[in-house]
């Protein structure tokens, strides 16, 4: 354990030294909050349900940080491990390469809760937003979000030769996902025909789901949702852990 907590101190500094990757997780989902707050306010709206557009898009912006740091940073720092010999060299140490990717692991988790809290704290202070479900359900249906979309960028990283393959696949998958699942859009908004291909993507039910639940809905009431991202879960981590190679 104080391997493991070495290390993950050690992730947790080089995480934040990445400042690209900071600003879009972190920083970048509240300057969006802020920017389209100042133009749309936060005024019920019926095509979404009564509620204001920054109600809907604060849960909604979940899936932005999951994006970046589980389709983008995650993938694009495991492949530049296994580029320069880390992982290898970990294996004449008393430290596993496998701890290393759980410190890494656990690392993008802490950033991706503490960006989430603050893009809450804005919207709650700046646009009083609205919050009727139930925080264990919430943390549910965020954790579940987090093992399907994580798992697919441990997946990226494993089919990945290098660093900058990894940067490409992982821009290739998420930005599509960032303007078509609702993350950033909302759902509702989108033509019908775009709603239907946007159900190829994980992160439409991500989004979905932590919105469904955030405005009072049971868990239950997202079987579906539930079933795809668990399905995405085993199949990304099956998939990874067979073709992932330390070197």
């Amino acid at each position: 354990m104080k391997r493991l907590g070495a290390l993950l101190r050690q992730e947790i500094t080089l995480s934040l030294r990445n400042y690209i990757s900071t600003f879009f997780a972190v920083l970048f989902p509240v300057i969006m909050l802020i920017l389209f707050g100042s133009i749309y306010g936060n005024e019920g709206q019926e095509i979404l349900h009564g509620y204001g557009s920054m109600d809907m898009t604060v849960p909604s912006y979940f899936g932005v940080s999951l994006g970046v740091l589980g389709l983008m940073t995650l993938p694009m720092t495991l492949a530049e491990y296994r580029e320069k010999k880390v992982l290898k060299r970990f294996k004449a140490t008393p430290v596993s390469p496998l701890s290393l990717l759980s410190a890494n692991l656990i690392a993008s988790i802490i950033i991706y809760i503490i960006s989430i809290m603050f893009l809450v704290i804005v919207g709650k202070l700046a646009y009083d937003i609205k919050f009727e479900g139930e925080i264990p359900a919430v943390v549910c249906a965020v954790a579940l979000s987090v093992l399907a979309i994580f798992a697919l960028g441990l997946f990226i990283a494993s089919i990945a030769k290098s660093a900058k393959s990894a940067n490409a696949i992982g821009n290739l998958v998420y930005f599509p996902m960032l303007f078509l699942s609702g993350a950033s859009i909302p759902y509702e908004k989108l033509p019908e025909a775009v709603q239907k291909f946007a159900k190829i993507f994980p992160l439409t039910y991500s989004v979905k789901f932590i919105k469904g639940v955030w405005f009072g809905n049971k868990l239950l009431d997202y079987k579906l949702e539930i079933a795809v991202l668990a399905g995405v879960t085993l199949v990304c981590l099956a998939l990874s852990i067979k073709l992932f190679k330390y070197e």
